[in-house]
């Protein structure tokens, strides 16, 4: 159901461990706040135009 859904944590926490935990639980970008605007918008664009996947990986 959510094949191809990029998700992007944002969060306060940015120790290397509060990484990992983001990236264990499905996100595959981790921002830590406070975030630039900018940054995120480069992002979501990047995210928007990329193709979706083939298939899912585990």
């Amino acid at each position: 159901m959510l094949k191809g859904v990029k998700l992007v944590a944002i969060t306060g926490d940015g120790q290397d461990s509060d990484r990992h935990r983001a990236h264990a639980a499905g996100f595959g970008i981790h921002l830590v706040k406070p975030i630039d605007p900018g940054q995120l918008l480069r992002i979501l664009r990047e995210l928007s135009q990329a193709p979706l996947e083939a298939e899912v990986r585990d």
